[in-house]
């Protein structure tokens, strides 16, 4: 028998892929004509409309969206990336809409065969959606920035989709300060240091009775941290 064709590598295309948490508007039904409205606009608004190009749905993941723009779209990526507040986006939230936020990432997914090989449904932007519409009608302009958040924790029975956002677009909080010598708040961190009693022994090695509850908490390593794309 002749032996079959290898598999092409899967190469990247011209396209990020970006991973949407949560994403607008509330509830995102993608067979709602309504909903894809709202939906495309919003990102339309952040990036613009020319370097949109599709947003992908699965129905068992219905809480997220991989959307696709243009490669490398250094305005894209700063304005893109991050945590979105509605409150902060929407010319006129309702009280619903005031405390949800959507955070997007960069996704693990790095071109369209591998998002449809995953159960990902594709579905191009079309420019009929933009006729007579302008974003300054549903949202802030200029668009706000966006805030720094941390991946989602995910399903590990499924396919990661998240990665961390790069330090270089949406850099982390800088720590809190730490207190000056001397100062008050010095002085209560010092002082306030707990109980320096000693734990009990309990069971056989302190011949009580009962469990020891103890727990051991060990350092915990950074998130790591993605590269950027030049």
């Amino acid at each position: 028998m002749p032996k079959r064709v290898p598999t092409p590598p899967l190469l990247d295309d011209d396209a990020d892929y970006y991973t949407v948490c949560q994403p607008y508007p509330l509830n995102f039904d993608w067979d709602i004509h309504e909903d894809v409205l709202k939906h495309v606009r919003w990102i339309a608004a952040c990036v613009g409309t020319k370097p949109f190009y599709a947003f992908h749905y699965k129905p068992k993941a219905p809480s997220m969206v991989i959307v696709e723009v243009e490669k490398n779209n250094t305005k894209g990526k700063a304005s893109f990336l991050g945590e979105h507040r509605w409150k902060e986006l929407l010319l006129a939230p309702t009280p619903e809409e005031r405390d949800r936020v959507t955070r997007v990432f960069p996704c693990f997914h790095t071109n369209n065969r591998s998002v449809v090989k995953d159960g990902w449904h594709r579905v191009a932007v079309n420019d009929d959606w933009f006729k007579e519409w302008t974003p300054v009608q549903d949202f802030m302009q200029p668009y706000p920035a966006t805030h720094y958040c941390d991946p989602p924790i995910e399903d590990r029975t499924n396919k990661a989709l998240c990665r961390p956002l790069p330090a270089c677009y949406k850099p982390p909080p800088a720590p809190p300060a730490k207190p000056v010598v001397g100062s008050t708040s010095w002085v209560n961190a010092k002082t306030n240091t707990g109980s320096s009693t000693s734990p009990v022994l309990l069971g056989a090695w302190g011949r009580g009775r009962g469990i020891n509850h103890s727990i051991r908490n060990g350092p915990k390593a950074p998130p790591s941290r993605s590269r950027c794309s030049k």
